[in-house]
């Protein structure tokens, strides 16, 4: 996973996605969901089949990437 900003999502069973968010760090990020999982993580974290993302410029892309992708 690159350190850049971007969007990632989870997937789980049969590319279902579970969540959606941004970063300026995808690696860090990601990695973050897994170390220190909030209440809102734990919802989801054991269904994780993959983990995908888009890099984009700038965090603002990735913010208008996310929002777009969410909706």
């Amino acid at each position: 996973m690159p350190k850049a900003s971007g969007v990632y999502s989870f997937r789980g069973e049969g590319g279902a996605v579970l969540y959606i968010g941004k970063a300026a760090n995808l690696r860090d990020r990601v990695r973050n969901h897994f170390r220190q999982p909030s209440y809102r993580d734990d919802l989801f974290i054991d269904q994780i089949k993959r983990v995908g993302y888009i890099e984009t410029e700038s965090e603002i892309e990735a913010l208008l990437l996310e929002s777009k992708l969410i909706k």
